[in-house]
């Protein structure tokens, strides 16, 4: 867990990068899942529903499983 705890950061700003450049669902939402591993279940919940808004805006409804739902709630 001690090199987990020093990575996530990296791959935060990482994904955050990108993010800024072109909104990607896949990097949202592991973004949005290291997030609710390091307990910040804001913004966890906000990359998970931006996924979520995006596929359905989209036309991607069909890929959305009850997992992400899970993951927002």
């Amino acid at each position: 867990y001690e090199t987990l705890n020093l990575i996530q950061p990296k791959f935060i700003d990482l994904y955050s990068e990108c993010l800024e450049k072109h909104f990607h669902p896949k990097t949202a939402y592991e973004r949005g899942m290291i997030f609710s591993h390091q307990g910040n279940n804001i913004d966890a919940l906000f990359d998970i529903k931006n996924v979520i808004d995006w596929m359905e805006a989209n036309n991607q409804a069909d890929l959305l499983s009850s997992n992400l739902y899970l993951q927002a709630g």
